[in-house]
């Protein structure tokens, strides 16, 4: 996903009352879960938006109508250079994928390094992510 920020909180919260306030808010994108909170009861999430979208406010709203305590919150915007960097990695990998060959010299063919293990982000049936 190109171009969009995060916003990442933490909330006294159980996944479904966040996942069904984040599913209202028509500027969110995509969002999942995050590994476990250092507080009790509560829930950590990456909320992607694009950048002209600031859902802070409306967010701290609908989660003060319910109760559910914001225990954290950090928006983490994407500068010139990330863009620049996620462009030229997309780059990097259609070259791979069309030529069939490293992007780089120091990339090794068989990539038995890699870790494949699915991440946090859906894939398949995977209920910690949402995407919008």
């Amino acid at each position: 996903m190109q171009g969009q920020n995060s916003l990442i909180v933490t909330v006294k919260s159980s996944k479904e009352q966040l996942k069904e306030i984040l599913r209202g808010i028509t500027a969110v994108k995509e969002f999942h879960f995050m590994g476990d909170c250092e507080e009790e009861h509560c829930v950590k999430a990456e909320i992607k938006i694009d950048p002209s979208s600031d859902i802070r406010e409306l967010l701290f709203y609908q989660l003060a109508e319910k109760n559910l305590p914001i225990l954290a919150m950090q928006l983490v915007r994407l500068s010139l250079e990330d863009i620049f960097l996620e462009l030229t990695a997309d780059d990097q990998a259609a070259k791979k994928v069309i030529t069939g060959t490293p992007s780089s010299p120091t990339e090794n063919a068989d990539d038995t390094d890699t870790d494949t293990t699915e991440s946090d982000t859906e894939k398949g049936d995977n209920e910690n992510a949402v995407h919008m």
